[in-house]
C-alpha cells in the first residue's frame, strides 16, 4: 500500500492550507522525497507519524455535528439544558409570595435540581471541548486513508489502511463504516464513490501490527470541495484501485469485522474488532 504509518518519528508537519497547496504544486514538478521530507507528513501522535495527512483543522460546529461521540454529547447537552430550564421555571412558578411552606420547599428543590443540572451541563461541555481538541489533532495529522461507498441504503463505506507498525510484515486491513446515523455530506451517495478518510489506529501489546483503525470521512470536518479534492489528490489511485479490487473479490467486512491482508493482498483472517480490542487490552493489564 502506498500510505505509511510509522512509529517514533519526530514532528515535522506543516499545517496551513496554503503551504499544503504549494506543496501540491511543487511535488508535481520535483517528485516525492523520502518519508522524513514528505510534504504532507503529519505531526507525531501517540508515538506514530502519518506519511500523508489532511493538514487542516476541522470546522468545530460541523465536526461536532457529524462525529458520533461528540454528536451524542451535544444531544445530551441539549437535554440537560432543557431540563435545567424546566427546573428553574418550575421553581420560579412555585416561589410565589404568600404561597405557604410547601410551595417554597418545592421551589427550593427545583432550584437545587436546576443548579445540579447546570453543573452536569458544564461538565459535559468541558468533555465536549476536550473531545474536540483531541479529535481535531487526529483529523489534522492522522493518516489519510481511502474508502469507497459499497451500499447506498443504508449508506456504508469500506476503508483500506496499512496495519503494519514497522516491527513486522506490511499488513493491511479492510473495515466497514456504517453511516446511517452520521451521514456522508458533500459526496454523492452512489456505489464506487471515492471518499478520503482520516484514520486513528489502536496499538496492541505483543502484536507486530496495529489492532485496528477507525476511519472518519474528511467531509465530516469540512464542506469545502477544494479541501476534499486536495485530500483525494494526496491519496494514490493505486490504493483506491486496490480497494476496488478487494471489494470486487467479495472482501467486504461485516459490522465489527476487520479483514486482515498480507503484503500481497491475500486474505489472512477475518477478526472481530471488539474481541481483538478486549484480548489485547487484557494482555496489557496482565
Amino acid at each position: 500500500m502506498g500510505l505509511t504509518l510509522m512509529s517514533n518519528e519526530p514532528n515535522k508537519g506543516a499545517s496551513r492550507e496554503d503551504e499544503y497547496a504549494e506543496a501540491d504544486r511543487g511535488s508535481q514538478d520535483e517528485g516525492m522525497g523520502g518519508f522524513d521530507d514528505h510534504p504532507y507528513r503529519g505531526e507525531e501522535l501517540g508515538g506514530a507519524t502519518a506519511e500523508v495527512c489532511a493538514g487542516f483543522d476541522p470546522d468545530p460546529l460541523r465536526f461536532a455535528y457529524y462525529q458520533p461521540a461528540m454528536r451524542i454529547l451535544i444531544i445530551f447537552l441539549v437535554v440537560v439544558a432543557a431540563l435545567a430550564a424546566g427546573a428553574f421555571g418550575g421553581g420560579y412558578a412555585l416561589h410565589a409570595p404568600g404561597g405557604g411552606w410547601w410551595p417554597g420547599i418545592l421551589a427550593a428543590a427545583c432550584y437545587m435540581v436546576g443548579a445540579f443540572l447546570v453543573f452536569v451541563g458544564l461538565l459535559a461541555l468541558l468533555f465536549l471541548v476536550m473531545g474536540y481538541n483531541s479529535s481535531a489533532k487526529y483529523f489534522k495529522s492522522a493518516l489519510l486513508t481511502p474508502a469507497v461507498v459499497v451500499e447506498e441504503k443504508p449508506l456504508v463505506l469500506v476503508a483500506l489502511a496499512p496495519l503494519g507498525d514497522g516491527s513486522g510484515p506490511g499488513y493491511s486491513g479492510l473495515r466497514r463504516v456504517d453511516l446511517y446515523s452520521s451521514g456522508l455530506p458533500v459526496h454523492p451517495h452512489k456505489r464506487g464513490e471515492r471518499v478520503p478518510c482520516v484514520s486513528a489506529f489502536e496499538r496492541g501489546e505483543g502484536l507486530d501490527r496495529w489492532v485496528c483503525f477507525l476511519p472518519e470521512p474528511i467531509s465530516w470536518g469540512t464542506g469545502s470541495r477544494k479541501l476534499i479534492e486536495q485530500c483525494l489528490g494526496r491519496l494514490e489511485d493505486k490504493d483506491f484501485d486496490r480497494l476496488d479490487a478487494f471489494i470486487a473479490q467479495g472482501l467486504t467486512p461485516k459490522d465489527d469485522e476487520l479483514i486482515l491482508l498480507d503484503e500481497e493482498g491475500r486474505r489472512l483472517d477475518t477478526l472481530s474488532i471488539s474481541a481483538e480490542k478486549e484480548k489485547y487490552r487484557a494482555q496489557q493489564g496482565a
